[in-house]
């Protein structure tokens, strides 16, 4: 009688590395967010610290595209028990990566964790499943995006997805988007929610000069901002900072990341950072209604002060 053959389980999959805010679990294939994590133990902490700043102790905090919970893990400290963080992640992988990091971090209290997609309707979408056996960047996987789809080929699953105002949630704070060019339909989706709790809204602004989604999104971002009353800011923040905990000086990112960051115009307790960031005018976008008559990415062009 011929024994069974052995199960063979990788385990090389995920790595456990020691960071800013404790021991976090990492996916192995992605030479961002992970490398980011070994070599300086924080992912992008000037963004990081730029969204702890908008927040107080007991706010609601959304994050929208969580990945493995880097920024998940700081707004959940920042916020405390009697506060709340709701994170939301459609890629498997990520998703459970983010749930042992909430509970490593001791952020369990406060943290609530959604393994869905977020977009303006609740029909279910298709995710790429990225592979765990090769470099990828896990944090840019696209979703509802052919041309991308076309490049990568990669398999997918059906995730369920939600909007925003589905959660009728009574108090929102801030709510951060890195969702690669579905900003836009995650705000079509929470238009309610932005209405009657009026949060800080920071966005990542992909842009380019072309065709393709990056113009059309951000034109989309902007109208929603001046249909509902907000100032829109460029931030740039770099993904490398001098004071790292580790103390590496080296510089793995050629650049950092060129966001939106809008608040209510009736705000009245501005950071001082704010008055230093470029304006964006929203109504010359609105009014053009598309990005040819008022193309966003050349008024996105301009110099912006890089925060670090």
């Amino acid at each position: 009688m011929h024994s069974p053959a052995p199960v063979t389980t990788p385990f090389n999959q995920t790595v456990l590395l020691g960071t800013r805010w404790g021991h976090m679990i990492a996916l192995t294939c992605d030479p961002y967010q992970t490398g980011s994590l070994a070599l300086y133990g924080e992912w992008a902490r000037a963004e990081c610290d730029l969204l702890c700043s908008c927040l107080r102790p007991g706010d609601t905090a959304l994050d929208v595209g969580a990945n493995i919970g880097t920024m998940t893990v700081a707004l959940a400290k920042r916020v405390g028990m009697a506060g709340a963080v709701f994170a939301f992640e459609p890629q498997r992988a990520p998703f459970m990566c983010l749930c042992g990091n909430v509970a490593l971090t001791h952020t369990l209290v406060q943290t609530r964790c959604f393994n869905v997609a977020v977009s303006d309707s609740n029909q279910p979408v298709p995710v790429p499943v990225v592979p765990l056996s090769q470099p990828f960047n896990v944090g840019g996987v696209r979703i509802g995006d052919p041309a991308y789809d076309a490049a990568v080929q990669l398999p997918r699953e059906e995730v369920p997805c939600i909007t925003l105002d589905e959660l009728r949630l009574p108090r929102v704070d801030l709510i951060k988007l890195d969702v690669e060019c579905m900003e836009s339909k995650v705000l079509a989706g929470a238009s309610d929610t932005v209405r009657r709790c009026r949060p800080v809204i920071f966005a990542e602004a992909l842009y380019d000069t072309g065709a393709g989604r990056e113009p059309e999104n951000l034109a989309a971002m902007l109208r929603f901002f001046d249909t509902h009353r907000y100032w829109a800011h460029v931030v740039n923040t770099d993904l490398f900072s001098a004071g790292n905990i580790r103390f590496c000086p080296d510089k793995i990112f050629p650049g950092g990341d060129r966001n939106l960051i809008a608040f209510p115009r009736e705000h009245r307790a501005l950071p001082d950072w704010w008055l230093r960031l470029p304006t964006i005018d929203a109504s010359a976008v609105a009014c053009g209604g598309s990005t040819t008559s008022a193309n966003p990415a050349t008024a996105m062009a301009g110099a912006s002060p890089t925060l670090t």
